[in-house]
């Protein structure tokens, strides 16, 4: 399969694009993510509803296994909706999300702030495959990744990924989709730590004011706060034009990892 899913009615199959870089038995989170999306993606219409805010709920290790797909209608009103996706693994629920979907009007657009500042395009990084994705990840070419890093600094400022194959087999995969399935990598880009990104991330909420017009996605750290093995992390996510929204997640500490990185000097 040259693609992330296969689809049969509600039920996606899932390739190896879809491994978890923790547990080679389990769906990645940017997988889990894109396919709550593209179920919600269904209730917003191309006639001027954008799809403004998608939050995930990652509340059990999701097998790799043949996955459905629930959706569910709460609220259509005249310039707000509201849709409800779960996902479902041999009869158990392991993931859950909802979608806020705006109708657009003709309003001057507006930016301020510093993610309104250019940053290096993804040319001007060095290809990291699916590095400090965790300890246990390894390189299975689902996406296309580049880090650019300013001079003199050790960790990369802006993160650019490409999805490298179709989400759904035989089928475009929209922009929202694309985006929402690289959300994800907040976690990774933020949540930086030593020995190496220790964090599982939880949740991951996705706002944009915009959709992507290009397929690589920038990833630009705002923010990282952590306590207690919690962390909240958020980056300015981006096309080759500019700013489209912000990707903000969740996390706990992964000990183990942690441990087990540290015993095998991975850095």
């Amino acid at each position: 399969m040259a693609a992330f899913f296969e689809r049969s009615g509600d039920i996606f199959n899932p390739s190896d694009f879809c491994r978890g870089p923790w547990n080679h038995d389990s769906l990645h989170g940017r997988a889990v993510a894109g396919l709550l999306a593209y179920g919600i993606e269904a209730f917003a219409p191309d006639d001027g509803w954008q799809i403004a805010r998608l939050t995930v709920d990652m509340f059990r290790l999701a097998p790799h296994r043949p996955t459905t797909l629930k959706t569910r209608l709460l609220r259509d009103g005249n310039r707000i909706r509201s849709v409800e996706a779960a996902l479902e693994i041999e009869g158990v629920e392991v993931a859950r999300a909802s979608g806020l979907i705006l109708l657009a009007s003709d309003v001057v657009p507006t930016s301020w702030g510093g993610s309104a500042a250019p940053v290096a395009p993804p040319s001007a990084g060095v290809l990291a495959g699916q590095e400090g994705e965790g300890p246990f990840g390894d390189h299975r070419d689902a996406w296309e990744i580049r880090h650019v890093r300013a001079e003199g600094e050790r960790d990369p400022s802006v993160a650019w990924l490409r999805m490298a194959h179709p989400f759904v087999e035989g089928e475009t995969t929209s922009a929202f989709v694309r985006t929402a399935a690289a959300a994800d990598y907040a976690n990774p880009h933020s949540n930086r730590s030593e020995p190496r990104q220790a964090f599982i991330n939880a949740d991951m909420t996705l706002h944009l004011f915009r959709y992507p017009a290009s397929e690589w996605l920038g990833f630009e750290v705002a923010a990282h706060d952590s306590q207690g093995g919690i962390a909240i992390g958020s980056c300015v996510v981006r096309d080759l034009e500019g700013p489209v929204g912000r990707s903000t997640v969740a996390t706990i500490a992964n000990d183990r990892a942690r441990m087990r990185a540290a015993s095998v000097g991975v850095r």
